[in-house]
């Protein structure tokens, strides 16, 4: 399907295993996904309040099943840094950049933290399903991620 490894990688972790959901993902899912959920975690962290009112209108901007995929694929990234935890990473399912990020993601969140962020999440993509505005959505997400956080 001409798509190099690391996105390839990507996909079917994001797809779980479907050949049918990675190829409908394929077009819609941006290249720089991974680097669009650590800069958004890390503004959440830091607690960058205008830099995630910017950021929630870039995510507004894309498409609808990317917005959804973007979340997925945070959930995705928040199960691997559980799994990090354990049997010295070697459950990981993501390489390169995203195994490093999850990895030290790891020493950030507790299973708490990830089981509530995790919920939130869900939550935001049921109501990106039904339409909800995407920029309050995203910046309302950003907002609870960082009471998270630091908590």
């Amino acid at each position: 399907y001409q798509v190099d490894t690391t996105k390839a990688a990507q996909l079917a972790n994001m797809a779980d295993g479907s050949l049918r959901e990675a190829k409908l993902l394929k077009d819609e899912v941006e290249d720089d996904t991974h680097e669009m959920f650590r800069g958004w975690m890390r503004l959440c962290f830091n607690n960058n309040f205008a830099a995630l009112a910017d950021l929630s209108e870039n995510y507004s901007s894309l498409n609808k099943v990317a917005q959804k995929s973007m979340l997925v694929y945070g959930l995705n990234i928040l199960r691997e840094s559980i799994i990090a935890g354990f049997a010295n990473g070697e459950l990981l399912r993501v390489i390169g950049e995203e195994r490093i990020f999850a990895t030290k993601f790891n020493k950030i969140v507790t299973v708490d933290k990830v089981t509530e962020i995790t919920n939130v999440i869900n939550d935001a993509h049921y109501h990106l399903e039904r339409n909800a505005n995407p920029k309050i959505l995203f910046m309302n997400l950003s907002i609870t991620i960082a009471r998270s956080f630091n908590q």
